[in-house]
């Protein structure tokens, strides 16, 4: 009978980012049905009548990403600096920081296998050069103007 074990890569070093001077820590990686909830609101999940996803619901679904991805702790403090009065944080913002995670989720390099540690680095470009072949983003096209 035909097998195959699969195993995952496990990632190591935290993906961090800075907003205004302050850096926030997020989990090296994260499970495949937490990309896929995100996929499944911006996809078409929780429409208005005329097959958009709502502000309310976007808005949403970017909080709790962040929710999600951020080490402990790291989610209060970045609440914290998103609701200050004294900083403007702009929506936009919060969807270009949530677009490029998603993009370090689902295109970032793994660590190498064992086999690979040993062998050296070839010349010129790794495969992981260049933009990454898909990401998830969380910004909708303007509509046309009517």
């Amino acid at each position: 009978m035909p097998r195959k074990s699969f195993r995952t890569q496990v990632r190591t070093e935290p993906i961090e980012f800075d907003v205004n001077d302050q850096t926030f820590r997020c989990r090296p990686g994260i499970a495949a049905g937490t990309l896929f909830k995100f996929v499944d609101i911006f996809g078409g999940g929780d429409d208005d009548d005329d097959g958009k996803v709502s502000a309310k619901t976007s808005l949403h679904a970017v909080m709790e990403f962040f929710r999600e991805v951020m080490l402990p702790g790291e989610f209060e403090r970045f609440q914290a600096l998103i609701d200050d009065p004294d900083v403007a944080i702009a929506i936009a913002d919060l969807a270009e920081i949530a677009g490029w995670l998603s993009g370090q989720y689902t295109a970032r390099p793994t660590q190498p296998s064992s086999s690979e540690e040993s062998s050296p680095t070839p010349p010129g470009p790794s495969s992981t050069d260049g933009p990454p072949a898909a990401v998830l983003t969380f910004s909708r096209p303007e509509p046309a103007p009517v």
